[in-house]
């Protein structure tokens, strides 16, 4: 491969990744704000011990949307946020016949298709991981 082949392949991860990481950062942040509302939603859910979760996802969120943009542990946070994700779907939008259920639902499982890819081939050429 040349070294302008290279440099596309690994230009093409890193905006994947970003895109990735997008959602959970802005997510995240949103849930910082607004975590009273996310705990009574949660509530809602039948989640227990709702401000300890909250704090956690908030953290995952922000933490593996972090890791996953710069590509530092990449696999590792993307496999993680795969599970996340997978967890969250499963809790919020397990009932498709309700709304905007099924769409949520395919969308959340279209991310946890695009992480588990960034879990199965790593961050590319321009990342931590990557050594750029």
């Amino acid at each position: 491969m040349t070294n302008a082949h290279l440099f596309a392949l690994g230009t093409l991860a890193l905006a994947a990744r970003a895109l990735l990481a997008l959602i959970f950062l802005v997510m995240g942040y949103r849930h910082l704000v607004h975590r009273s509302r996310v705990a009574a939603n949660m509530a809602a859910h039948g989640v227990p011990f709702t401000r300890v979760l909250t704090v956690c996802a908030i953290l995952i969120e922000i933490a593996g949307g972090a890791l996953l943009l710069v590509g530092f542990a990449a696999r590792l946070s993307a496999a993680g946020l795969a599970l996340f994700t997978i967890a969250a779907t499963i809790v919020f939008y397990r009932d498709i016949s309700e709304g905007e259920h099924l769409v949520h639902l395919l969308k959340n499982l279209a991310i946890v298709g695009g992480l588990l890819m960034a879990a199965c081939y790593g961050p590319g050429l321009i990342s931590l991981d990557g050594g750029v």
